[in-house]
């Protein structure tokens, strides 16, 4: 798939979406595609319009858009990892970016994981006991 070599165009930056994990692909390794991607796609001079008039810069990487590759990073891992960081980490994102805390998110992965996958197991156990309770 392409991820944005060369000069970027509005099309490019919709294949965004299209980006898929692949199995065997390391974690940290998604997050370097998808900031890849995105730093492929910032705006270049007088490559495309914005507002009907051309951009005069290079278009810098900010925060906001870091915050947003860490969230839809954590979400392509899982669908559920950004609720369960969010009260795992609630305090420290009152005075932290999620991009500033994502290392320590990293190394707290496979942790929280479990976490996940311990609680699908209670569910999935909750609700065979109710299948299988008859009165």
């Amino acid at each position: 798939m392409h991820i944005g070599s060369g000069q970027a165009t509005g099309s490019h930056s919709i294949d965004f979406t299209d980006i898929k994990f692949e199995t065997d692909e390391r974690i940290e390794d998604r997050y370097q595609r998808l900031m890849a991607f995105v730093e492929n796609n910032l705006l270049k001079p007088n490559a495309l319009s914005y507002h009907g008039e051309l951009v005069d810069d290079d278009e810098e990487l900010s925060t906001s858009l870091q915050n947003l590759v860490v969230l839809t990073w954590l979400q392509l891992i899982r669908p559920d990892l950004p609720r369960l960081k969010q009260q795992h980490y609630g305090t420290k994102l009152r005075t932290r970016t999620l991009a500033f805390i994502k290392s320590e998110i990293l190394q707290a992965l496979n942790s929280l994981l479990g976490e996940i996958k311990s609680g699908d197991v209670a569910k999935v156990m909750r609700t065979a006991s109710l299948f299988a309770w008859s009165p």
